[in-house]
């Protein structure tokens, strides 16, 4: 049994596969990455070859608007197999700030600082935020990644050293700990396939901000684990609101702390469980075809 996990560009795992098909392995293929139209289209040509992935495999992605990707390139069923996440892991204590109106908006973000995950139009919307609310947005960016420089003279341009503070890549327990003095958790990618960072935030009680129609929509629905945009002045509106609304904040914090997310490993382990007998019944299958 192989389960390979693939993206777009993954060579390793593209030839993983095909010497999966030589040794005639039962194989379930996972795919992480939101799929454009010149993506479809090169892994449409790709599917005619030894390398492909749509034949005698159960094709899985990491959630429904990836699984949709895959589907309408290659033309076969796509299950959904999410990331998995250990709840207890996440959980935090919430320190409280100011409870008044003019409090600022603790904001953080977890994210690799490149233009796939859109971190300088990020910039923007706090900037954008931060003036439609009178400064009263703060922002925590943690992660690091090539448009780093980027990002900082944008800072630097826009005179945002005290609203905006980058910390650089940290470890799990630093990251919590940014989770628990903060309010929301906010996202601007568009291609995002899953949103781990996302989830794990989700899971310590964050609400939170995300562009609609991404994986990310899979565990938060508006105004119930957060607030989805369909744009990024979505996005400013909501942390203008988010801002504004303390009983909003405390309504989400709550159910999200609660409520424990359906992606923990107990639910994906099975989901996983699953895929892997339809992998070995279907080669089994082939086998028996194969023998006449």
């Amino acid at each position: 049994m192989v389960h390979v996990h693939a993206g777009v560009a993954s060579p390793f795992a593209w030839g993983g596969l095909r010497a999966c098909r030589q040794a005639r392995c039962a194989a379930v293929v996972t795919v992480h990455s939101m799929w454009d139209p010149v993506a479809r289209g090169g892994v449409r040509v790709l599917d005619r070859t030894a390398w492909g992935l749509s034949s005698g495999v159960v094709l899985t992605a990491v959630g429904a608007a990836a699984a949709t990707r895959v589907q309408s390139a290659l033309g076969v069923p796509v299950r959904v197999l999410p990331n998995g996440i250990d709840p207890s892991a996440w959980q935090v204590e919430h320190i409280a700030a100011a409870d008044n109106q003019d409090a600022a908006l603790r904001v953080v973000s977890v994210l690799r600082l490149a233009p796939r995950k859109r971190a300088l139009p990020l910039m923007q919307i706090i900037r954008q935020a931060h003036e439609a609310t009178g400064g009263r947005i703060q922002a925590t960016i943690i992660g690091d990644g090539p448009d780093a420089g980027r990002v900082e003279r944008f800072i630097d341009r826009h005179d945002l050293r005290g609203v905006i503070t980058l910390t650089g890549r940290l470890s799990h327990p630093q990251i919590r700990a940014h989770f628990a003095r903060a309010d929301a958790f906010v996202q601007a990618s568009v291609r995002e396939s899953f949103g781990i960072a996302a989830l794990e935030a989700r899971t310590a009680g964050l609400p939170i901000l995300a562009r609609d129609r991404t994986g990310t929509s899979e565990f938060v629905r508006d105004k119930v684990e957060g607030i989805l945009a369909t744009d990024d002045l979505g996005l400013v509106a909501a942390l203008v609101e988010l801002q504004a609304d303390r009983h909003l904040r405390r309504e989400i914090r709550e159910h999200n702390t609660a409520i424990a997310p359906k992606q923990d490993w107990s639910n994906v382990l099975a989901d996983v469980e699953a895929a892997y007998r339809s992998a070995l019944v279907r080669r089994t299958r082939s086998h028996q075809r194969a023998l006449g």
